[in-house]
């Protein structure tokens, strides 16, 4: 489907797609378009599959629908433009959330216990590099900060919570 198509069957408004002429007939024009999917995407059934709503929503801006796209903020359902950015597969890696099975609280940073230290690592590339062992939690953390803003640069999801507030690190002791 190329920007033409979606624009005659869509309305976006703030990130939302909006039905102008549902293909479907559970659909009524005004209804919002899509579902969540299991990984929090929204999915719009069209007639060549389900289609991520923030790749229609680019298309219809852009003109093209990229292969890959990164929600900025991590919020897979905030498809406002301004929370969108063509990325490569490295880049999107780089903009992970923390992992469920996480234990330490900050990603990259475990606590090893044969040697009774923290021991800081991050991955680049499909290769996990290890920053080192610390005495202190907060050591370690500092270790992968300073490591993911040398590699990860705009794309280090930590670094923009650090920087908006919404994390707080703990001094190193």
């Amino acid at each position: 489907m190329n920007s033409q198509d979606l624009h005659h069957l869509f309305e976006c408004r703030d990130g939302v797609l909006y039905w102008k002429n549902p293909k479907a007939h559970r659909c009524k024009v005004g209804d919002k378009a899509g579902s969540v999917d299991k990984d929090g995407y929204i999915q719009v059934h069209l007639s060549g599959g389900r289609v991520p709503a923030h790749k229609i929503i680019w298309c219809m801006a852009y003109g093209e629908m990229p292969e890959m796209l990164d929600h900025i903020n991590g919020d897979r359902a905030d498809n406002r433009l301004s929370n969108l950015r063509v990325v490569t597969k490295r880049e999107n890696n780089m903009n992970h959330a923390k992992r469920t099975d996480n234990k330490s609280g900050f990603t990259g940073v475990r606590w090893h216990k044969q040697r009774g230290k923290w021991n800081a690592r991050i991955k680049l590339d499909g290769k996990e590099i290890s920053l080192g062992m610390y005495e202190s939690f907060g050591e370690a953390v500092n270790a992968r900060l300073k490591s993911e803003a040398e590699l990860f640069g705009e794309y280090s999801r930590i670094m923009r919570q650090v920087e908006a507030g919404e994390l707080t690190i703990e001094p190193a002791e």
